[in-house]
């Protein structure tokens, strides 16, 4: 039978542990396929390129207000808005 508290023993189990862990460590860090550059996304660089000289220029989320304007709520005026819109608080 072996003799598993012998030191010699013990040793080769701890070499063979750490081989193991580092064989694991090994196979979870290192890629499973290669990397294709045509796969890869670059719409937003042009986009990029375009607006680099101004980034405040607006393509989405414009808002034209309404004409006439909205009266005001009743009430007291705040120094918060929401977008265009001052905020009251009904009186």
């Amino acid at each position: 039978m072996l003799d598993l508290s012998h030191p010699t023993m013990q040793t080769v189990i701890s070499l063979v542990a750490i081989g193991l862990a580092a064989w694991i460590l090994y196979r979870i860090i290192t890629p499973r396929e290669g990397f294709a550059k045509e796969f890869v996304d670059n719409s937003n660089e042009e986009k990029t390129e375009k607006t680099r000289a101004s980034s405040y220029k607006q393509e989405t989320n414009s808002f034209k207000p309404t004409l006439p304007p909205p009266e005001p709520i009743p009430g007291i005026l705040t120094p918060y808005r929401v977008n265009m819109f001052q905020s009251y608080v009904p009186a």
